[in-house]
């Protein structure tokens, strides 16, 4: 069984308003129990005070990497994939993907693509609970803030604020100009453009900004590549000047790291644990025939690239003493 915890907390101005802080898997096996989590600025700790390099690469197969200079990823081949949005501010995106026979069997707090039938409200008991409130508490690990009772509906956070509302209103427009129009007739537009307006309402153009992106990220699985940035100035992504945005940058960067490492990142990418997943995310990446240097954070040649053994970091002319002799 493997779970997977969201940790979260208030965060900005406005009420409701939430931070994403990391994303941790808890892989329960027959030899034991062993967890990883991963926060927003890329640290990972296994178990609960042991603090890692990233790419990690453990037992059972689980593995913790950086996929784009946007997202960082926990997977366990074979069954389930993490991926947390970097980054501080509000919001902030986290995509959960269950593989293959293994999609049937998930459940939890926040579900979406069940294809015949509905969990809405489903405790982790199975147990349908008779309210929101109580459905929320049910799947709460621990402390945190208090539960008030709510509606089974919430409200439309847009009713509340008409200021917020327009502006909200206005920013998720751009799910319809032309540069999306491709993508209309395989996902949705409607309640695309209603969730953005929503959470538009909550937190500004961070959660708008992570709602066009979703967007996007959407249609780009689907084979239709989506160029939006120039259209919203506030969504900008910056790059370093020896790097380049793409909607559909390489899952496997090309960083000096890479090179030295025993694992083929392309072969986890088309084997069983990746086969319905396109072969891409967004960010930025470096120039064809570059390598991202880790340590001075920019993009160098092949050449330039030092060398990684053992976690310690060798420049290019530098010997050691190994067991194996000298390198």
């Amino acid at each position: 069984m493997i779970l997977v915890f969201l940790h979260t907390s208030p965060c900005g101005q406005a009420m409701g308003q939430v931070c994403v802080k990391a994303v941790s898997l808890e892989l329960h096996v027959s030899g034991g129990t062993s967890r990883l989590m991963i926060t927003r600025s890329g640290e990972l700790f296994i178990g609960s005070q042991h603090r890692v390099g990233l790419p990690y690469f453990g037992a059972n197969g689980v593995s913790a990497r950086s996929i784009s200079s946007l997202f960082l990823e926990l997977n366990v081949p074979g069954w389930i994939s993490s991926k947390l949005e970097v980054g501080t501010g509000p919001g902030g995106r986290v995509y959960v993907e269950t593989i293959g026979s293994h999609f049937r069997g998930a459940a939890g707090l926040c579900m979406a693509g069940y294809q015949d039938h509905n969990p809405d409200f489903l405790s982790p008991a199975g147990v349908p609970e008779p309210s929101l409130s109580r459905f929320a508490a049910s799947w709460r690990l621990s402390g945190g803030w208090p539960i008030h009772p709510l509606p089974r509906v919430p409200p439309d956070p847009c009713e509340m604020n008409h200021q917020s509302s327009t502006f909200a209103a206005e920013a998720c427009s751009v799910l319809g100009r032309p540069a999306f129009s491709l993508c209309h007739s395989k996902v949705p537009l409607t309640p695309r453009m209603g969730l953005c307006r929503q959470d538009g309402c909550v937190c500004g153009w961070p959660c708008v900004c992570a709602a066009i992106a979703d967007y996007a990220r959407l249609c780009t699985r689907l084979s239709v590549p989506v160029s939006y940035l120039h259209m919203v100035s506030d969504c900008a992504v910056t790059c370093p000047d020896t790097m380049q945005f793409h909607t559909c940058a390489p899952r496997c960067p090309r960083t000096c790291r890479s090179l030295s490492l025993p694992h083929d990142c392309e072969r986890q990418v088309v084997g069983e644990a990746w086969a319905l997943r396109p072969g891409c995310e967004a960010g930025c990446d470096c120039l064809q025939g570059m390598f991202y240097h880790e340590l001075q954070h920019t993009c160098v040649q092949r050449s330039q690239c030092p060398c990684y053994f053992m976690d310690a970091v060798y420049t290019s002319g530098e010997a050691t003493l190994t067991q194996m002799g000298t390198w």
